[in-house]
């Protein structure tokens, strides 16, 4: 069965939330991101408090939900 596209246009939080409810339906779904950026979407408030004071590393910023089954860039 072919999966059913979904297209979710912008990279941030509303994103992953978006991503990871579309997934929870259960339905074969494909969820397309497109956004502005040249990488997959990433925790803004993280890289505020915590990249560039040190406390995290750059693996920690990403958000969840490119990770799922049927999701691309």
């Amino acid at each position: 069965m072919a999966r059913k596209p979904t297209l979710i246009v912008g990279g941030g939080a509303a994103r992953s939330s978006a991503a990871q409810a579309i997934h929870q339906t259960g339905d074969n779904v494909e969820v397309i991101v497109v956004g502005a950026e040249d990488r997959p979407p990433y925790n803004r408030t993280t890289v505020n408090k915590g990249l560039l004071s040190g406390a995290v590393n750059v693996e920690d910023i990403g958000l969840p939900g490119m990770e799922l089954p049927g999701a691309r860039l």
